[in-house]
């Protein structure tokens, strides 16, 4: 009997052992991974919208909470709590640990309630380690806590109404976390209409009954919430047009599906993720067909129909609202329910190999995507880096302009230079939440800001990022690269994770701006003239087309957009107007239509002015192989020339056709669609640009390379930037330096210049120091550094400036059409614009 007694001791030692060993070491991973990771990432946009937030009292928490952020307040009143206790970046990321860790944790006791056949440290650790665990856990935003009560609510709901023996105090915890949740996340609410829809198709009626009692208590709790709802609904619809079709509105459902049961990154494993989902998908069907109906026991059913009616919710927000709103992170609530129905599929295996292959995959999958995810060591934007390249080169009256003024607040964090930071177009305003109010509407705002600063503006540093629109608003950094194009030179430009510096020097003379607002347009003077108007000069340096308009594109097509005042239209060879001047922009005629706006929507005209595809467009792009790149609902897309859409809007940038192929970027990754919108190269790379002679320059892993239509490398990623090819050449910079090679890699002109741009007319660009000159397709310095600034060949004749003016040189450098304009640009259809004083 003693013998018998030590042996159960023994064995239920063992047990108890095993159940706390695996949450702890969880844990130990978990918070190793995490922490490193919370104090090296910078903060983005979101997070210093959260920390702003939370930065006042707590009535300043809530109502930034209801009024700016949009959102339920819950999650920022008590982050704004925590923060009492510290105040730092690493402190308020340690809070969405917390709450990722718990949700770890408490899935051992979700899995054993759901999965009794499995142990229940396999569906905890998928969880805790899944990627998107890991970034939910890294973001100062309610995610953390969603993911918590989506825990939460599925364990007390299994407790409380889907037991055989149920918990009345399970049910009350139910009660309890569905009251927060809504407060916390909205779309939590589709998790608490899904168990509802359980208990409808499992028939258990009393049950149900009392489940839908609470709900009504539920909803009376949530009534103050109720009565704030339909403004926040409409700050964040008031610019959403719906044009999502219920095809793609599915496929883009999947896609989130996907990221969360097999997350990747990089090409090829996306490629092999689609088809092992798919295959998954076919086995699990035919497995439960072959098996008998007994076999699928009641928590399977309930987790499917989970899955199921929180997925169908999700595509109902679609067709109301379109993709600008539900971004990977927004569709949270469907997480929990996503791995509880691959687990409930796996259990149709009764002798577990499926659960073996899907644990093997997952430790292909999961190490993969957090490498590739966390390598740059940044967030976007990459604000810690930049602040700290600022302070290394920055001297005193050198102010730093941030556009939009997002970026104002999240750098702010990190800089602690010399120089003031000037938000454009606005000072964020925390009033309300207008996306509107990071549009540029005026290169006058650049003018104003920089006004805010006495002594010197010859040096500016420019903070951009590669976002310009959101919510269906367009910030218009066009017209910003426009107006640093002409009034400044980039002395030094660095590219960071999704982010760019610059620094300019102010060009010769200076601009005032007309304060009256009445022209946006024409209100630049340099210093101490007269006004300046444009017209067009033959090769012979004879005007054809007089200087009479305020400023003058190429021509294309036969016509060349110009502008006076503030309106657009375009002129003959003849200087004749072809298409009246009354459009807000107008770009280049490409197959027989140009792109114009007016009012604040874009379509196309034809060479008559006719408008040929209706104003009904945030922005157009001209055409290029039969589509053009447009903007609807803050998403780009492409249509043919007939105004029919051939690839839905569904980027969030993208660049015309070329080759057969069109750059876009699909969350922070570039990658390449053929005309059907099909991918033809993955979304995987950092940085990229167009094909050009069968190559393109990419971006992976901080360096630039070249990889062929198939997306395989043919010149590695070595560089510190690259250009596209042209006449057999590309202009690339390694380490510091620029030179040129060839498409086999082959260097034809060693990197020893500060500067190289891309040949033209066998041409190339080269730039030392501040003086500019060219170099010929031997290598050799046919025109040495003696220019201030120029622009490539065209026509044999190159724009170039000396001290203030411009004029143009012939192949060998001779001066051919003398210095005296103000501006000068290249020849196109044998023709250039050039500015000079009324």
């Amino acid at each position: 009997m003693e013998s018998a007694s030590g042996s159960g001791q023994e064995v239920t030692k063992e047990a108890h052992t095993s159940s706390w060993l695996a949450p702890c070491l969880l844990s130990i991973v978990f918070l190793a991974l995490t922490i490193p990771l919370a104090a090296r990432l910078n903060i983005w946009n979101d997070e210093a919208f959260t920390l702003h937030t939370t930065s006042g009292s707590l009535k300043y928490a809530l109502d930034q909470a209801l009024f700016f952020e949009v959102q339920p307040p819950f999650y920022f009143v008590l982050l704004r709590l925590w923060r009492f206790l510290n105040s730092s970046i690493v402190f308020a990321r340690l809070f969405s640990i917390f709450f990722c860790l718990s949700a770890g944790l408490i899935s051992f006791r979700l899995s054993r309630r759901w999965f009794k056949d499995f142990h229940p440290a396999w569906f905890a650790m998928l969880l805790a380690f899944n990627p998107f665990t890991i970034w939910t856990a890294l973001e100062i935003r309610v995610y953390g806590l969603t993911l918590l009560l989506s825990v939460l609510l599925l364990l007390f709901f299994e407790e409380g109404y889907l037991a055989e023996s149920t918990s009345r105090r399970s049910r009350w915890a139910f009660l309890l976390s569905a009251i927060i949740s809504i407060y916390t996340f909205y779309y939590l609410g589709f998790i608490l209409l899904a168990c509802a829809v359980v208990l409808l198709a499992v028939k258990r009626w009393r049950t149900l009954r009392d489940y839908l009692v609470g709900m009504v208590l539920v909803g009376a709790v949530f009534t103050p919430e109720l009565v704030l709802l339909p403004r926040q609904m409409h700050e964040h619809l008031g610019t959403i047009q719906a044009t999502i079709s219920p095809w793609a509105g599915i496929r883009f459902v999947l896609w989130r599906i996907q990221d969360y049961i097999f997350p990747a990154q990089w090409d090829p494993s996306v490629v092999w993720r689609h088809w092992i989902v798919i295959i998954g998908l076919m086995l699990a069907v035919l497995l439960l067909g072959l098996l008998h109906r007994r076999r699928v026991e009641i928590h399977q059913v309930a987790s499917w129909i989970l899955f199921g009616v929180v997925s169908m919710c999700f595509l109902g927000v679609l067709q109301w609202t379109g993709d600008t709103l539900l971004e990977v992170r927004h569709t949270t609530p469907l997480f929990v329910p996503a791995l509880l129905a691959v687990f409930s599929c796996l259990r149709l295996d009764v002798r577990k190999r499926g659960l073996l292959i899907w644990v093997a995959l997952m430790a292909f999958f999961y190490p993969t995507s957090l490498w590739d995810t966390y390598r740059p060591m940044a967030k976007r934007g990459d604000w810690k880096r930049v602040a700290a390249f600022i302070q290394s080169r920055e001297r005193s009256d050198e102010p730093i302009v941030t556009f939009t003024s997002t970026i104002e607040l999240s750098l702010s964090h990190y800089y602690s230079g010399i120089n003031r930071i000037l938000p454009m177009p606005r000072e964020n305003v925390f009033s309300s939440y207008n996306v509107a109010n990071y549009a540029l509407t005026s290169p006058d705002q650049f003018a104003r800001v920089l006004d805010e600063v006495p002594g010197s503006d010859e040096f500016v540093w420019m903070v951009t990022d590669y976002g310009c629109g959101y919510l269906g608003v367009n910030y218009n950094c066009d017209l910003l690269e426009h107006f640093l194009d002409h009034y400044f030179t980039v002395e030094t430009d660095r590219i960071f994770f999704l982010s760019r510096v610059r620094l300019l020097r102010r060009r010769a003379g200076t601009f005032t701006p007309d304060l009256s607002g009445e022209d946006v347009y024409s209100n630049w003077r340099t210093e101490g003239e007269i006004p300046s108007s444009m017209g067009y000069l033959d090769s012979s340096g004879r005007f054809a087309i007089a200087p009479q308009f305020d400023e003058v594109w190429p021509f294309s097509e036969g016509l060349a957009a110009v502008r006076t005042g503030n309106r657009f239209g375009f002129i003959d060879k003849n200087g004749s107007v072809a298409v009246p001047l009354k459009f807000d922009h107008a770009g280049a005629f490409q197959e027989g239509l140009a792109p114009v706006s007016l009012g604040g929507k874009a379509g196309f005209i034809g060479p008559t002015g006719k408008i040929a595809i209706a104003l009904q467009f945030e922005d157009a792009s001209s055409f290029s192989e039969g589509m053009a790149v447009v903007r609807a609902s803050g998403k780009s897309g492409y249509i043919d020339v007939n105004g029919t859409w051939q690839i839905s809007p569904r980027f969030e940038e993208a660049w015309s056709f070329s080759e057969g192929l069109a750059l876009v970027r699909e969350g922070a990754r570039w990658g390449y669609i053929d005309h059907t919108g099909a991918w033809q190269i993955a979304p995987r790379f950092e940085d990229a640009g167009d094909f050009s002679e069968g190559l393109a320059p990419v971006k992976v892993r901080g360096k630039y390379g070249y990889i062929d239509p198939t997306g395989r490398f043919v010149i590695p990623a070595q560089f510190d930037f690259a250009h596209r090819f042209s006449e057999g050449w590309a202009a690339v910079r390694l380490n510091g330096k620029c030179g040129y090679i060839d498409p086999q890699g082959k260097w034809k002109v060693q990197p020893r210049y500060d500067g190289a741009e891309n040949l033209s007319e066998g041409r190339g660009r080269v730039r030392i120091g501040g003086k500019t000159g060219f170099v010929d397709k031997t290598g050799k310095e046919i025109i040495i550094t003696q220019f201030d600034d120029a622009k490539d060949y065209s026509n044999n004749l190159a724009p170039v400036v000396n001290e203030g003016s411009a004029g143009f040189a012939d192949r060998n450098g001779n001066i051919v059409i003398p210095f005296q304009f103000i501006e000068v640009q290249g020849f196109s259809e044998s023709l250039a614009g050039v500015r000079i004083h009324k």
